[in-house]
Order: C-alpha cells, then structure tokens, then sequence
C-alpha cells in the first residue's frame, strides 16, 4: 500500500517525538496566578491519507488543580505549510461547533475575567503572524480532567524534494 524508505520512517519517528516535547512545553491554556492546571497525558496521532495528507489528531488531557477554566487552544507554526484543513475540536462524544465569537470571549476573559461564552462547546480557527490558532471554549471547569481532541488535516506530505523523499513541515510545533 505504502512504501516507506528508512529516512521516511526515521523522520516520522523524529517528528512524533519532536510534537510529543513541543506539545509539553506548551501551556495551552491561560493560566493566572490564582489557577493552576497540569497536563496528564497528551497522545498525537499522526495518520498518512490515500492522497498523502496528513490527519493529525491530539488528545489532550488537561488536569485542572486550582481556579476556574473556560478554553484552551493551539497554535502551528504556518512557514512552511500549504494549509490546515477540515478542523474539529471534540470531547468525548460531543463535537463543538464553529463559532468565530470564541476568539472575542477568549479575550475578554483574558482582559476583564468573566464568562462571556457561558456555557458553550464552540472553537474557531484563524492565522495570526504565521500562526494558525485553533481555540476552544467549555463551561466553567474547576478542579477536574478534560480531555479535549482537535484534530486537523495538513496537506503537508505532499511536498517532494530533489530525491523521492517526502518533507513533514511538523518540527517545532508549540
């Protein structure tokens, strides 16, 4: 179905390892003096289409110890990618919706604290100075895990080089 040489299996190996330490390092949820969170675990799966895209998924388990949360989020370096594609943001069985008006309640929240999402399940996406953001809003959450999985589609695997190998654009995710 697939062949692979052993500098495409080697890359795919740096690069899942290279998304596991970028992922650590980022905090990806606001985090106040008075709030504290941890991640338990973060999982990526890193799936190669028929047409050679790539369908990335994370799993993101979010242990909140201290305070009040109400979104989380993720940003891609976008300098060597074509685009990001067919974004979702699930929690369990629940699908959020797309709601441009995650980006505004995230900056209030950021501003002046408060809940201006309430209780919705919504994200959005948008590119800001060779970032893609992809943020998500949930009800008020203190003092438990959540688990949030957004995954995309990064046309990333179709960028050939001089020889017949493939180039991921994926090192140096935050």
């Amino acid at each position: 179905m697939f062949r692979r040489s052993a500098g495409l299996t080697i890359r795919l190996l740096l690069i899942i390892l290279g998304i596991f330490a970028a992922v650590a390092l980022t905090t990806g949820v606001s985090q106040a003096a008075t709030r504290a969170y941890h991640y338990q675990s973060i999982d990526v799966d890193i799936r190669i289409l028929e047409n050679s895209d790539l369908l990335v998924t994370e799993r993101l388990t979010f242990a909140f110890t201290s305070g009040d949360f109400h979104y989380g989020y993720r940003w891609i370096p976008t300098d060597r990618l074509e685009s990001i594609d067919d974004v979702e943001v699930r929690e369990g069985e629940r699908k959020y919706e797309l709601n441009p008006q995650v980006r505004q309640w995230i900056d209030i929240r950021r501003e002046k604290g408060g809940s201006p999402g309430g209780d919705s399940y919504a994200y959005t996406t948008w590119v800001y100075k060779n970032q893609f953001w992809i943020a998500w809003w949930f009800p008020k959450t203190t003092n438990v895990i959540r688990i949030s999985v957004p995954s995309y589609v990064m046309p990333a695997a179709r960028r050939v080089v001089d020889e017949p190998t493939v180039e991921f654009p994926l090192a140096g995710w935050c």
